[in-house]
C-alpha cells in the first residue's frame, strides 16, 4: 500500500517533517494535475492521498469526483 503526500507548490513549509523523513512530497500546479496525478496514482496501487489543506480547496471539484470511490482515501491536512 502507497501513500502519496501532495501540496501546493506556494506550500513551501507544509509537509517538512515527512519530507525529511524521506518521504516523496509532491508539488502540485493546479486542480487539473491533481486529478491527472491521483488517476495515475491509482493505476500504480496508491489508494490513500494526503493532502495540503491549500490544495483540497483548490481541488474541491476532484475532491468530490473521488468522494464516493471506495479504494480512493483521501485525507486533508
Amino acid at each position: 500500500m502507497q501513500i502519496s503526500w501532495m501540496k501546493q507548490n506556494k506550500e513551501e513549509e507544509i509537509f517538512k517533517i515527512p519530507e525529511r523523513l524521506g518521504l516523496h512530497v509532491e508539488t502540485i500546479t493546479n486542480a487539473d494535475v491533481l486529478d491527472e496525478r491521483i488517476h495515475k496514482l491509482r493505476q500504480e496501487n496508491c489508494h490513500i492521498f494526503i493532502l495540503s489543506k491549500g490544495l483540497a480547496e483548490e481541488g474541491e471539484m476532484v475532491l468530490r469526483k473521488y468522494k464516493k470511490n471506495e479504494n480512493v482515501n483521501i485525507i486533508i491536512k
